[in-house]
């Protein structure tokens, strides 16, 4: 990246060189200043920035006059600066855009897991109801058979000592 800007910059500057002198041919800052905003820190590009926006003054006010060249270097700048905050808000939107991308997944994968939790859940929760119902079952009927067990060896008992007292 260090010998791409000098080596592109050197090729704008030879061709908005090149006579007969033509204003257009200094846009080709545009797409170097778009580029260099992208690959760069912010203090660095503002140095290049300004390092280009002489360049292309001195360009302009030689080859048209430096009322016309101050003139068209203010509307260039101001389509550069437009061009680069829009590159700017795109590159942000498209970051913003993967992000949530990544906190969809994770929010899928959280509610998949939740999902399989509440199953879980649901499943011992069933579990530990047939288990209580099978005790109480179980105990209900246990006692049911002692109680009958212990009538009839009470009843047995008795009908050994007064006959009289037990009924048919």
């Amino acid at each position: 990246k260090f010998l791409y800007f000098p080596a592109q910059t050197a090729v704008v500057i030879a061709l908005t060189n090149l006579r007969p002198f033509t204003d257009f041919s200094t846009l080709l800052y545009v797409p170097l200043c778009i580029q260099m905003v992208r690959v760069f820190s912010s203090r660095i590009s503002i140095f290049l920035m300004i390092f280009y926006i002489a360049l292309i003054a001195v360009n302009l006010m030689l080859g048209m006059g430096w009322l016309e060249g101050l003139a068209i270097l203010l509307i260039y700048m101001a389509v550069c600066a437009f061009l680069i905050s829009y590159d700017f808000l795109y590159s942000r939107m498209q970051a913003n855009q993967a992000e949530s991308q990544r906190l969809l997944a994770d929010l899928q994968s959280a509610h998949q897991k939740l999902q399989e939790h509440a199953a879980q859940a649901e499943e011992l929760a069933a579990a530990r109801e047939r288990n209580r119902l099978a005790r109480e079952l179980h105990d209900s009927v246990s006692q049911t058979i002692f109680s009958i067990t212990l009538t009839s060896q009470s009843a047995r008992l008795l009908l050994d000592r007064e006959p009289a007292r037990v009924p048919e």
